[in-house]
């Protein structure tokens, strides 16, 4: 029992010379103001390349019917693509689906036959040649062209740029705040920022296609995009602690 108690009592002397020998000035520093601020950084990316993706239908009695329609239709889309200058491994598709058909009538629902849809992806790796993919699938049988994503180059990289000025910011108001307040900034505590891609998601979309005028092959108006920057942004939240003035 003796023993046990002096192997407390000698356990309990080295925390206190431990403590003991925490510096002052590291307390200090413990119990010092701190000031936190938040940044952001935007950087502006013209988009050099696309992704298309137009939908099929085809509307019969049976299923059956249906879908034969839609693989035509999917096969015309194609080769009116190809035709337009994609590359086979560029275009694909996918999002196939069957449903019924109905017709409204005096608030009741009756069944008019079977709706089948495909989704056909093209890979624009010219933005300059977007409108004339547009009309192809149109011509083809398209029948919806979905909101276009755009893509810029080095779009990390843009990012980590965006990151860089919102820490800038974030910088320039915590020294503001420190001046005003009669002191200035110490080190910095911690700095975060999230995953998130606010505005461009790695991708942006142009939510609304321009159309000119009729498919250039009946003697129309091409198509016309003219797709504005993509903006790259970042936010970020830092702390930093505050030395008041003497």
């Amino acid at each position: 029992m003796k023993a046990l108690i002096l192997s407390v009592l000698g356990l309990a002397a080295s925390v206190g010379v431990v403590a003991a020998q925490v510096p002052a000035a590291e307390v200090a520093k413990s119990t010092l103001p701190e000031i936190t601020t938040g940044g952001r950084g935007d950087v502006r990316v013209p988009p050099n390349k696309a992704v298309l993706v137009v939908t099929v239908e085809g509307r019969a009695q049976s299923a059956t019917e249906a879908a034969q329609i839609a693989a035509k239709t999917v096969a015309s889309v194609t080769a009116a693509l190809r035709g337009a200058g994609a590359q086979p491994a560029q275009v694909t598709n996918g999002g196939y689906n069957v449903t019924r058909d109905y017709e409204t009538e005096r608030g009741s629902r009756k069944p008019r036959g079977f709706i089948a849809r495909n989704s056909v992806r093209t890979e624009v790796s010219d933005i300059a040649n977007l409108g004339r993919f547009i009309d192809a699938s149109l011509t083809g049988g398209a029948t919806e062209v979905s909101p276009i994503v755009l893509l810029g180059p080095n779009m990390t990289g843009a990012r980590r740029e965006a990151l860089k000025l919102a820490v800038e910011e974030a910088r320039l108001d915590a020294d503001a705040l420190a001046t005003a307040a009669g002191g200035s900034l110490g080190r910095l505590i911690s700095i975060t920022t999230s995953m998130q891609q606010p505005v461009f998601s790695s991708y942006a979309q142009l939510q609304s296609v321009v159309v000119t005028g009729a498919m250039s092959s009946t003697g129309g108006d091409p198509t016309s995009i003219a797709p504005s920057d993509l903006i790259v942004s970042a936010v970020v939240n830092a702390k930093w602690e505050f030395l008041p003035g003497r």
